[in-house]
C-alpha cells in the first residue's frame, strides 16, 4: 500500500483514535459501577495504574521515538492500547482490570510526544498550529460519533462497546503500519555510536533543555497540577451523577442514555470551541497564549468546584459543560504553547514526553488519596479537593506570561 500524505493520516489518527476511545470510555465507569460494583477508590486505582505505566515508560519511549523513529512508535502504541482496551471488557476481577489499565498506559507512552513530534517534522513549525487544532476538531467530532455509538451499543450490552473500542485501536495500528509516512524524521544517531548510546544522549539533551528553560520548568509544574485535577474528574464524574446528584427518570433515557447524552454534549461543545480556537488563537504570541491559558484554567477551577458542590441535576450539567468547554480549548492550545517552546527538533518527542510524564505523575500522586476520600467521605469532597489542585497552575501561568514578556520589554 502506498504511503499517504501526512496531514490526512494525522487527521485519520485523531479521528479513529478518538472514536475508539469514546466507544470504550463512555461506558467503562458505568459498567464498573453498575455491573461490577467498583468503589470510588477502585475507579481511581484504574487511572492510577494507567498513569503509573506512563510515569515509568514516558521518557524511555520518547527517547525510542527520537532515536528509532516516530512512525514505528505510534504503530506499536495503538497495537498495545487496542489489546489492553479489549481486556477491560473481558476481565471481571478488579485486580485484572487495574493491570490492563497499566498496560494501556505503557502503550500510550509510545505515541505520547511521538505523534506530535512526527506531524511537526512532516509539516513544519509554521503549519503546526493549524494542523494540531484541526486535528483537535476532527478528534472532537469523531469522539462525538463514538459517544453515540457507545450509547447505542451499551444500551444493549456495555461489555460489547468496551471490547469494540479495543478492536478499533488494533485496526488503526494495522492501517498506520501500511499508510503512515515518515519523511521529516532525522534520527539523533551517530554511525560511530551504538543505538543505546544515542538513546542515552538524546535523553540527556532533552532533560538538559528542560532544565535550562524556565518556561519549560513552569510547564512541568502546570502539567503536574492538571494531572492532579483530571484524575478526580475523569474517574468520578459518572459516579457523581449516579450517586450524588442522581439522574432523574425522565425522557426514558436511563443511566446509559443520560451518560451518553452528557458526554455527547461535552464533545459537541468541544467541536465548537476548537473552531473558535482555530480562528482566533492559533497566531497569538507566547505571552498572550499563556494569559489565555491562565483564564481558561480559572474557568476550569470555578466550574470544577461548582460541579462538585452542585445540589441539583441542572446545576451539575451546567458546571460539567463549563468544565468540558474550557478544557476542550485549553488542551490543544497548551499543546501549541509547549511545542513552540522546544528549540531542538531532534529532542522534541523526549521533551514532550517529560511534560506528559509530569501530568501522569500528578495523577499517580493524587489519585489514591482522591479515591480514598471519595470512598471514605464523599464524592463531592473528592471532586472539590481535586479541583483545588488547579489553583497553583494559575500562579504558574502568570509567571510564564511575565517571563515571555521580558524580551519584549527589553527590546
Amino acid at each position: 500500500m502506498r504511503r499517504l500524505p501526512a496531514v490526512p493520516v494525522f487527521l485519520a489518527i485523531e479521528g479513529f483514535a478518538s472514536f475508539a476511545s469514546m466507544l470504550t470510555f463512555t461506558v467503562t465507569n458505568l459498567y464498573y459501577v453498575t455491573e461490577l460494583g467498583m468503589t470510588p477508590l477502585l475507579l481511581v486505582l484504574c487511572g492510577t495504574a494507567m498513569e503509573l505505566g506512563i510515569v515509568l515508560c514516558e521518557i524511555p519511549t520518547g527517547v525510542v521515538a527520537d532515536t528509532l523513529g516516530r512512525r514505528a512508535s505510534v504503530v506499536l502504541s495503538f497495537a498495545i492500547m487496542g489489546a489492553a482496551t479489549a481486556l477491560f471488557g473481558v476481565f471481571e476481577a478488579p485486580w485484572a482490570i487495574v493491570l490492563a489499565y497499566g498496560l494501556w498506559g505503557i502503550g500510550y507512552t509510545f505515541q505520547s510526544g511521538a505523534l506530535e513530534a512526527w506531524i511537526v517534522d512532516e509539516v513544519g513549525d509554521e503549519r503546526m498550529p493549524r494542523v494540531l487544532l484541526r486535528g483537535g476538531q476532527v478528534g472532537w467530532a469523531a469522539a462525538l460519533a463514538g459517544v453515540v455509538a457507545s450509547t447505542a451499543v451499551g444500551s444493549v450490552d456495555l461489555r460489547t462497546a468496551i471490547v469494540a473500542g479495543g478492536i478499533g485501536f488494533l485496526a488503526l495500528s494495522a492501517f498506520l503500519a501500511l499508510a503512515m509516512p515518515e519523511t521529516g524524521f532525522r534520527p539523533v544517531r551517530s554511525a560511530s555510536r551504538p543505538a543505546l548510546a544515542d538513546a542515552i544522549r538524546t535523553a540527556r539533551v532533552g532533560l538538559g533543555l528542560v532544565r535550562s528553560s524556565p518556561i519549560l520548568l513552569l510547564m512541568l509544574g502546570i502539567a503536574l497540577c492538571f494531572g492532579l485535577w483530571t484524575e478526580s474528574i475523569d474517574r468520578l464524574w459518572q459516579a457523581h451523577f449516579l450517586a450524588s446528584v442522581e439522574i432523574p427518570d425522565v425522557l426514558g433515557l436511563g443511566e446509559v442514555g443520560w451518560i451518553g447524552l452528557l458526554t455527547g454534549l461535552a464533545f459537541g461543545l468541544g467541536v465548537l470551541t476548537n473552531e473558535l480556537g482555530v480562528r482566533r488563537l492559533e497566531r497569538l504570541p507566547q505571552e498572550a497564549t499563556a494569559r489565555v491559558l491562565l483564564r481558561l484554567h480559572a474557568v476550569l477551577l470555578v466550574a470544577a468546584v461548582g460541579f462538585a458542590l452542585a445540589g441539583s441535576f441542572v446545576l451539575a450539567i451546567v458546571a460539567y459543560v463549563g468544565v468540558a468547554g474550557a478544557r476542550s480549548l485549553a488542551v490543544p492550545l497548551g499543546r501549541i504553547w509547549t511545542n513552540r517552546e522546544i528549540s531542538d527538533p531532534g529532542t522534541r518527542a523526549t521533551v514532550l514526553s517529560i511534560v506528559n510524564q509530569a501530568d501522569a505523575f500528578g495523577q499517580v500522586a493524587g489519585g489514591p488519596a482522591i479515591g480514598a476520600i471519595g470512598t471514605g467521605i464523599s464524592l463531592r469532597a473528592a471532586l472539590a479537593i481535586g479541583a483545588a489542585a488547579l489553583a497553583p497552575a494559575l500562579v504558574l501561568y502568570g509567571k510564564a506570561a511575565r517571563r515571555h514578556a521580558v524580551p519584549t520589554q527589553a527590546a
